[in-house]
């Protein structure tokens, strides 16, 4: 691996800097990064949650098309709704427009939802609960209703009537199904999720310091990497917590803390022959394109590109040729057939402090790189996490 040590030697020391990298860091005091280091994953949570909902589909608690409602009844009358606003408006626009004035909000249809929810739909983005801090249909209607996003709140009672922004599997937008995987987990197993992942994820892997707590376990809360934000000037500045500590619920697509030793166990688990924590064919369908090519929902997954497309390596302006071999697997992207940065059957995600992971089942290698850096969609992490693809690929094929 000294090529890799090169890579990580080259990046981390140049004068652009990256703060709590895995490998050769330090954090925002000025200490060494240790190898058992905590970090927020965010949304590489999303991951843990899947793996945690197939559980319960592999022992007969639930299918993976059946309508969810009968465990989760606050989504069973869950409207469809839209806006009415200028066709020249950009999502992006919206929100900040929405931002200023109440008075300027679109106007929102809503409409009885004819579809049924299911748990494909939670893990594929394809449910129709948006995150209302990105969404902009989602935004305006907290808006209209004097409320600001309450994702990040961490309280699934705030997010219990929330509108899908359209009819489940029609369309893709990221968001809230795997905090209502876990959820969903938690009833179906009558217990915290947290506890659930300790018993069901944690235990049989080994492992013990990833959880939603780190404020209740003091040892993991002692290893907490800083958080730091890229300043306009291209330095970095320490920054608290994103989410609220303690948080008031186990938010499974957002709030778990890990290690990068705990999380690639996970990764490895999923990709080997015979799984620990999965049956194999279970395992499999992470690793099968979900939406279908020319899908409403895969024409989504396209329009929300920009979320996404840095983990692949597409450039911005990807031909139709490209986006093509793209798809959705359970939990993140899916690479189709083989393109000039992944090889097919590549399945991967990120978290908002520019961690990303990534896992092949049929090449039978996975990765992941943790950096505790904001805003998400820095250069210097994209960098590093292609090269680090590249290296692993190159030396996996």
């Amino acid at each position: 691996m000294a090529t890799l040590d090169a890579l990580f030697e080259e990046i981390v020391t140049n004068d652009k800097g990256l703060v709590n990298v895995a490998a050769k860091a330090v954090d925002r005091n000025g200490k060494p990064i240790r190898s058992d280091a905590v970090y927020f994953i965010a949304s590489c949570s999303k991951l843990i949650a899947s793996i945690a909902a197939m559980q319960c589909v592999d022992r007969g608690l639930l299918g993976l098309d059946d309508d969810v409602t009968q465990w989760l009844p606050e989504l069973k009358d869950a409207p469809v709704i839209s806006l009415i606003r200028d066709a020249a408006s950009s999502p992006q626009s919206l929100t900040r427009e929405c931002r200023v004035e109440k008075g300027d909000l679109p106007q929102i249809i809503t409409e009885k939802r004819k579809g049924i929810v299911t748990l494909r739909h939670f893990l594929t983005n394809t449910s129709g609960f948006a995150y209302d801090q990105f969404d902009p249909t989602s935004f305006v209607w907290r808006a209209s209703r004097g409320q600001g996003p309450q994702t990040n709140l961490c309280k699934m009672s705030n997010l219990a009537d929330q509108p899908v922004v359209f009819e489940p599997g029609q369309s893709w937008a990221y968001g809230l199904g795997f905090e209502w995987s876990g959820e969903l987990v938690s009833r179906l197993n009558k217990m915290s999720f947290e506890d659930y992942l300790q018993e069901n994820i944690w235990k049989p892997l080994g492992r013990n310091s990833t959880t939603f707590r780190p404020w209740e376990h003091p040892e993991i809360e002692a290893r907490e990497a800083g958080m730091a934000v890229r300043t306009p000037d291209g330095g970095l500045a320490p920054v608290g917590s994103i989410l609220p500590r303690p948080a008031p619920d186990d938010m499974g697509g957002i709030g778990l803390y890990s290690t990068v030793d705990d999380y690639v166990a996970v990764l490895a688990d999923l990709i080997s022959p015979q799984p620990k924590l999965l049956k194999p064919e279970t395992a499999d369908e992470f690793f099968t394109p979900q939406l279908g090519v020319d899908s409403p929902a895969w024409k989504g997954l396209l329009q929300s590109q920009h979320i996404w497309a840095p983990l692949t390596g597409l450039a911005p302006n990807a031909s139709d040729e490209v986006l093509r071999k793209m798809d959705f697997g359970l939990s993140g992207v899916y690479v189709v057939e083989d393109t000039d940065s992944l090889p097919a059957g590549t399945l991967s995600w990120w978290g908002m402090p520019n961690l990303t992971w990534f896992a092949n089942r049929k090449v039978g290698v996975a990765g992941m790189l943790a950096t505790q850096l904001l805003p998400p969609g820095d250069q210097v992490p994209i960098e590093l996490s292609g090269k680090l693809r590249e290296v692993v690929f190159a030396k996996a094929t």
